[in-house]
């Protein structure tokens, strides 16, 4: 048609092209790539290390085309995204259907506006590694800073954490409701169920922060 393509088409020439081979593939180790991959196509962490050995078992038996298809062409994908919105990062806004654990995650492949894939302090090895081979969650740590501020396993007992929520109507229902924001004041120990609650509920979680 005229040589157009849409934009689903788009962002598979692009995870296709040599460009993105030469700043992701070429330059990053294989777990590193596949973590990067799933922040770019579908704007989230792996939930586990089940995720990144299928695409490592991928590539190594489909090869490069296969891997990057298998996010452009799943479920998930065209469900977040069809075939017309371009991928963005969902990863910390909470999401129905969404493990707690994914929103803790994304905080170690994102880094803010200012920040960039080459730039991240462990260069191209794995951010993840390490707590997807122990199935462990970590803290949410500012940019610049050594404290951690919240997550689902770091931080103190005795201390409380303030959770803002974006509150609207739940999935498949069609009346139309207006979003409202919410906070609420929540003690460590709770958290992790608060956050799964939240998400039960149809709420986003817009921050977080120590009260």
């Amino acid at each position: 048609r005229q040589r157009e393509i849409g934009v689903k088409d788009f962002v598979r020439a692009l995870g296709q092209s040599q460009l993105y081979r030469e700043k992701y593939f070429y330059s990053n180790q294989q777990t590193r790539f596949v973590e990067l991959n799933y922040k770019h196509f579908l704007g989230r962490a792996p939930y586990d290390q089940s995720e990144i050995s299928y695409h490592i078992e991928l590539y190594n038996q489909q090869g490069y085309e296969a891997e990057i298809n298998s996010y452009i062409d799943s479920a998930e994908y065209q469900e977040n995204f069809g075939n017309s919105i371009v991928p963005y990062y969902i990863g910390f806004a909470s999401q129905r259907s969404q493990k707690t654990v994914g929103f803790t995650r994304f905080f170690q492949l994102y880094r803010g506006y200012a920040n960039s894939d080459d730039a991240q302090s462990t260069g191209n090895r794995s951010k993840l590694s390490r707590e997807l081979a122990q199935n462990s969650a970590s803290a949410i740590r500012p940019a610049s800073a050594t404290q951690a501020v919240v997550g689902v396993s770091g931080g103190n007992r005795g201390q409380f954490y303030r959770v803002q929520v974006l509150q609207g109507a739940r999935a498949g229902h069609t009346a139309r409701v207006r979003q409202s924001n919410m906070e609420y004041l929540v003690p460590y120990e709770q958290l992790s169920r608060k956050l799964q609650q939240i998400n039960q509920m149809g709420g986003k979680v817009t921050n977080i922060a120590l009260a």
